[in-house]
C-alpha cells in the first residue's frame, strides 16, 4: 500500500478515529496527511498520469535490451536518451511495469537426492581404462549457457554431447541439443 492510498484511508475514516491515532497507527506523519489534504489530491493524479508516461518509456528500453537491465544500467540508458532521472525512481517505475532486470544463476546449497531417484548402473565400476581399442565407450554431456538462456526467450540452454573411445581417443560422436535427453 502506498501512501496516497494510506492517506485517502485516514481521510475516509478520519469522522470516526482521531487523526494523529490513524497517522500512528499507519506510520506516516499527521503533517504530512495535512498537507495531503491541501496539495496532494491533485499532486497525486498529476503524478499517477505522469508516471504512466514514464513507464512506457522505461519499458520500451528494457525490453529493447531484451529485458536484461535492471535499474542501474537501464538508469544510465535512460540518461543517454536524455531523460534525467534517477536510480531510485527508474526502479520504483520498473516494480510499477512488473519488469525487472536478468539476475545471475545463484548456486544453492546441494541438496540429497531422494530415495526414488533412480541412477543408471555402473557398468565399468568406476574403472575407465581399457585394455584394448574400441572396449570401452565413455559420454559427457556439457551444459552450456547462452545469453538466451531464460524461459521467457523460448530459447534455453544448449548441451554439448561427445562420446571419445577411451582407448583410440577419437570422438565417436557428437552433437548440440536443447535439451539434456
Amino acid at each position: 500500500m502506498n501512501r496516497t492510498d494510506v492517506y485517502r484511508f485516514i481521510d475516509a475514516e478520519k469522522t470516526t478515529y482521531p487523526v494523529r491515532l490513524l497517522c500512528r497507527l499507519l506510520g506516516v506523519g499527521h503533517s504530512a496527511f495535512y498537507q495531503w489534504l491541501r496539495t496532494g489530491r491533485q499532486h497525486a493524479a498529476d503524478r499517477e498520469r505522469h508516471d504512466h508516461a514514464r513507464v512506457e518509456v522505461t519499458r520500451q528500453a528494457w525490453s529493447e535490451h531484451r529485458g536484461v537491465y535492471g535499474a542501474r544500467r537501464l538508469t544510465a540508458e535512460l540518461h543517454d536518451r536524455g531523460h534525467r532521472w534517477n536510480r531510485k525512481a527508474v526502479a520504483r517505475l520498473m516494480r510499477l511495469a512488473g519488469i525487472e532486470g536478468a539476475h545471475r544463476r545463484r548456486r544453492g546449497k546441494p541438496r540429497r537426492k531422494a530415495a526414488a531417484t533412480a541412477t543408471a548402473p555402473d557398468l565399468v565400476q568406476r574403472q575407465f581404462t581399457a585394455t584394448e581399442p574400441n572396449r570401452l565407450w565413455v559420454a559427457d554431456i556439457s551444459y552450456l549457457r547462452t545469453i538466451l538462456s531464460r524461459r521467457r526467450a523460448g530459447i534455453g540452454p544448449l548441451f554439448a554431447d561427445g562420446r571419445p573411445g577411451e582407448r583410440r581417443r577419437r570422438v565417436g560422436g557428437r552433437g548440440w541439443s536443447s535439451s539434456p535427453r
